[in-house]
């Protein structure tokens, strides 16, 4: 995660989004929160407000304060038929890379060794490995490619 954090913060945001999306796609929280940035922003990546609902619902999963404000702002500006279809395609991301498909461990954290939790931390399993799909994108479209992960 820490080469796609490294690229946005240089605005290298084609880098970035390749980057963080392996890191996403693995079931990194703060991953798929920085992709639903990009998405929403259009950095690095055509603006896709769908798409970026959808993974911040998934990075929602942990309930760390600032991805489930963001992902009820979203929510709120959606009329119906519009928040169904950005729920469905949360589903479908949360299928493929929540935590039940991924098994990634995630924990709020105080980087600041204060009461307030104000980050989040993730850690791959430790045994078992397992498959995911991420999406690679080239030239605006996306192919499935299987990895196998560490």
């Amino acid at each position: 995660r820490r080469d796609g954090c490294l690229a946005y913060d240089h605005k290298d945001y084609v880098s970035a989004f390749e980057l963080n999306m392996r890191t996403a796609c693995a079931g990194d929280k703060p991953s798929q929160a920085i992709i639903a940035r990009m998405y929403l922003l259009g950095q690095g990546i055509a603006r896709d407000d769908y798409a970026g609902y959808g993974w911040i619902a998934l990075a929602a999963e942990i309930k760390f304060g600032d991805f489930t404000s963001l992902s009820r702002k979203i929510e709120g500006a959606l009329k119906p038929l519009q928040l169904a279809h950005a729920q469905a395609g949360a589903a479908e991301l949360r299928k493929n890379y929540g935590w039940a498909a991924t098994n990634m461990s995630c924990r709020g954290e105080s980087r600041h060794g204060a009461y307030i939790i104000d980050s989040v931390v993730c850690t791959p399993p430790r045994a078992g490995g397992g498959m995911v799909l991420w999406p690679r994108w080239l030239g605006g479209g996306a192919k499935e490619s299987t990895h196998q992960r560490a």
